[in-house]
């Protein structure tokens, strides 16, 4: 399985595509924290009013990486020669799972941190927001990615095909996203929006803090950012995420184990 890892490794740092994606998703990320640049003046304020585009554009990056490593070889049958030279399908499954489920969710969360942790390097964390509780955030956030990686490898494995699994990447996004925004509308679909099942949306939740003002003496007024992460949503994020992962890579070894690969 080893050299099927390698093979996946070699053939990303190859691929045009995916590279393009990060450096141009790296690219919006830069520029959208310079155009607000006189709206945010510290990583705790960035986090707060940014890390929700941020998480977005990460989403997007991972989702092409992600079925360029577990699609182009169902186009070019690069899998069946690497069967033919002695490889398992177990080996050459979980191989380029492993792959896309770690690089994959790597470059998503590399994507969402980098701005935030450079504007708390030079301008600091600031007050309104604890960090400690983003942190724990953050760490569910990977969690979820690794679970969406996941999700991804095994619709590719179903449809064959990296751009079919693109668009259907895509589309589930934006109805996640939808159910979201009703949710702010229609309070019935509400705990729909909040459940961790939907894991991009989970992941935009983590994202997003309630706020209040504070008032002080001279009257002038501050946000203050609530990050504190209830241990019910720790429990429950993992949870998920594990049951996720276990089940659909079980469900998708049986799958590629019995396909014709045609």
């Amino acid at each position: 399985m080893w050299n099927v890892i390698r093979a996946q490794l070699y053939q990303l740092k190859k691929d045009k595509i995916s590279w393009g994606a990060i450096f141009l998703a790296l690219a919006m990320s830069v520029i959208l924290a310079f155009l607000y640049a006189d709206e945010y003046k510290s990583g705790s304020e960035i986090v707060a009013g940014m890390a929700f585009f941020y998480a977005m554009i990460g989403m997007i990056v991972m989702l092409i990486v992600v079925t360029g490593i577990m699609g182009k070889d169902f186009t070019d049958k690069t899998l069946n020669y690497e069967i033919l030279a002695g490889h398992t399908r177990g080996e050459v499954f979980l191989g380029r799972l492993l792959v896309a489920a770690l690089v994959g969710s790597l470059v998503g969360f590399l994507v969402m941190v980098v701005v935030p942790c450079a504007a708390t390097l030079f301008l600091g964390w600031g007050d309104v927001m604890a960090w400690q509780g983003v942190v724990i955030r953050y760490g569910l956030v990977w969690v979820t990615l690794v679970s969406i990686c996941v999700q991804l490898a095994f619709v590719t494995i179903l449809t064959k095909n990296p751009y079919i699994t693109l668009l259907v990447g895509y589309l589930v996004g934006c109805g996640q996203m939808m159910i979201r925004t009703l949710g702010q509308e229609f309070p019935d679909l509400a705990s729909v929006g909040e459940s961790p099942l939907l894991s991009i949306n989970h992941c935009m939740n983590l994202l997003t803090f309630d706020d209040w003002y504070t008032f002080f003496l001279d009257e002038t007024e501050q946000i203050i950012y609530n990050s504190a992460v209830e241990p019910q949503l720790i429990v429950t994020t993992i949870g998920t995420c594990l049951v996720t992962i276990v089940l659909l890579t079980i469900f998708g070894y049986v799958f590629f184990k019995h396909d014709d690969l045609n």
